[in-house]
């Protein structure tokens, strides 16, 4: 596994296991996380909080928008500008 798939699955499991609370839920990473329901304001601020953790970048408020946030694959193209 590479390291952009490593990524996304690390992320895709964050949010699975940690945000949703349920395993069988199924979230490509192309999935809408916002329109889909999946993060809501509260769980993107836990989220960004452990990706800062995790990656060790901080992730200033401005950037924090759909084009960035709204899926996983978005989320990790971001990151990958960060570190």
């Amino acid at each position: 596994m590479n390291q952009p798939e490593e990524q996304i699955d690390t992320i895709r499991c964050f949010i699975v296991d940690e945000i949703i609370k349920d395993p069988s839920v199924e979230i490509t990473p192309d999935s809408d996380l916002l329109i889909g329901g999946y993060l809501d304001s509260v769980s993107v601020v836990r989220l960004v909080a452990h990706l800062e953790d995790q990656y060790s970048v901080k992730i200033p408020p401005e950037d924090i928008l759909i084009e960035n946030f709204g899926s996983i694959q978005s989320i990790s193209d971001y990151l990958s500008t960060r570190v």
